[in-house]
């Protein structure tokens, strides 16, 4: 195993810290911002629809017709939301962490940080673009995409579709990053980045001066031996001159 790999169990603890700041933030962001009579309507819509089916008073199919219309409803209501949610996690996952050069809190409370992966210099679009699935910027943007450009019965047959497929990309990117020993995701590969510890980096760079100290030290001390060497050869050849 790569010892630079960090433990999964940092990156997965960093990530739940990361998105319940996200989380935090943007729904202080949406008190303040956006109106939510009708998200709240819904939501009651939908916890009656739910109490329903507890009791047993709607069958499975009639609940499942009727919970695709809440679900599309709440959706539809509530793109001022996902909209700030795109905005605060496009903030805090890419502004600051290229600012932070590849750290959040989170990953500052754990020891790890977002680094590149073939030494490149990391841009704030390789942040971006690592957001995009392991973040679910992607996800929220396709969304607001597909509601606005949709009817009302094509999106409900898709958007169950589409969820599944971006479920998919986080359980594959997940399992990589488990058993990869670069511990690379797709969210990696998509950024060509990586994430390392914080502490196994800097020793590794400690141990790089260290070596390239060494080495300008050997040169040093070749050089010396050579002017030595030369200034021996010169009283030889004087002396044998005489």
């Amino acid at each position: 195993m790569n010892r630079r790999k960090p433990y999964i169990y940092k990156r997965v603890i960093a990530f739940i810290i990361d998105t319940l700041i996200v989380t935090i933030l943007s729904g202080i962001l949406t008190i303040i911002f956006t109106n939510n009579e009708k998200y709240n309507e819904d939501n009651k819509k939908l916890l009656e629809l739910t109490e329903k089916i507890t009791q047993e008073k709607v069958n499975q199919e009639e609940y499942m017709q009727e919970f695709k219309e809440i679900n599309y409803n709440l959706t539809k209501d509530s793109l001022d939301v996902t909209i700030i949610t795109i905005g605060v996690t496009i903030v805090y996952f890419t502004v600051m962490c290229y600012f932070c050069h590849g750290i959040t809190l989170g990953k500052y409370i754990l020891k790890i940080k977002v680094t590149s992966a073939n030494d490149k210099p990391l841009n704030i679009f390789n942040y971006f673009l690592r957001s995009l699935i392991i973040n679910s910027v992607l996800s929220n943007i396709v969304t607001i995409v597909l509601i606005n450009t949709l009817s009302k019965e094509s999106y409900i047959n898709i958007s169950g579709r589409i969820g599944d497929v971006f479920t998919i990309l986080m359980v594959v990117s997940f399992i990589m990053m488990m058993y990869r020993d670069d511990g690379r995701g797709l969210h990696d590969f998509l950024g060509n980045t990586k994430v390392v510890s914080i502490k196994d980096e800097d020793n590794e760079k400690n141990k790089e001066i260290e070596e390239a100290t060494i080495v300008e030290e050997t040169k040093k001390n070749n050089k010396k031996g050579e002017v030595k060497e030369n200034e021996r050869t010169i009283r030889t050849r004087n002396s044998k001159k005489k």
